[in-house]
């Protein structure tokens, strides 16, 4: 099938190779306009060798009604690593179908015995992510995020638990998160951030950051009415980083 054809079916816009961008720097993001869509480039067999944006999770309470509602999905963002650009879309999209067939039965179950305290390793990455976008927020006139170390722990247990194939790459398990986290902390709205990619250690966290500011949806919830954050970071035994970021809006 031509990427061409193919892009047109997940109304995505077909890319090039590109360099990480600075998250903090608007001008790199200036003349990116349009609506996010699948990149369709990537190399045969089973290696990830993309940057996975998944669509942004968010519960909201309706307008006056003191309820909770879902919001809509935003969009899909595949950003190929520059230096694994070899084969093409059908192969992408064959290795995303054969994901979704192999982990969609999974049991969306915690990782039994698994310490929710990260090592310090990944837990230098966490805080890079939860500084960068902070950063963001600073930058644009929005008040801090505060760290939370109980939505921390969610947001790691999913990040582990996509690393170790339990559940695929996205937001399965959110409403038994929002559940998790409402039982400790009266919230008012939550949403989630889930990304992925196989960047060396030195630039993953600024792939990531920079992968949710390009998005709308993504960006919508870095820059959202939320004051506690909490950030979850694994990297499975290929080198692809798991992300989750969780945002909350507590009841006043």
């Amino acid at each position: 099938m031509a990427s061409g054809s193919l892009a047109s079916l997940v109304d995505g816009r077909l890319q090039g190779e590109r360099s990480i961008p600075d998250p903090m720097d608007r001008r790199s993001m200036s003349n990116r306009h349009g609506r996010p869509g699948i990149i369709l480039q990537g190399s045969m067999m089973v290696v990830l060798p993309l940057f996975l944006v998944v669509p942004p999770a968010r519960l909201d309470p309706a307008r006056g009604s003191g309820k909770i509602s879902v919001a809509s999905p935003i969009s899909f963002d595949y950003v190929p690593r520059p230096d694994r650009m070899a084969g093409g879309a059908f192969s992408l999209f064959f290795w995303l179908l054969l994901h979704a067939l192999l982990l969609g039965g999974v049991p969306h179950s915690a990782t039994a015995g698994m310490p929710d305290h990260p090592n310090a390793s990944v837990a230098a990455l966490e805080s890079r992510t939860f500084k960068l976008v902070n950063d963001h927020r600073s930058a644009i006139g929005l008040a801090p995020l505060v760290h939370d170390a109980r939505i921390a722990a969610v947001a790691r247990r999913h990040s582990r638990n996509m690393a170790e194939g339990r559940v695929p790459a996205g937001h399965d398990g959110f409403e038994t998160r929002r559940r998790d986290i409402s039982k400790r902390i009266p919230l008012r709205g939550i949403a989630e951030n889930v990304g992925a990619n196989d960047y060396p250690r030195s630039d993953t966290v600024r792939a990531a950051v920079s992968g949710w500011l390009e998005s709308r949806g993504h960006r919508e919830n870095i820059e959202g009415r939320y004051d506690l954050t909490g950030v979850g970071i694994a990297r499975d035994s290929r080198g692809v980083y798991y992300y989750t970021q969780i945002f909350i809006r507590r009841k006043q």
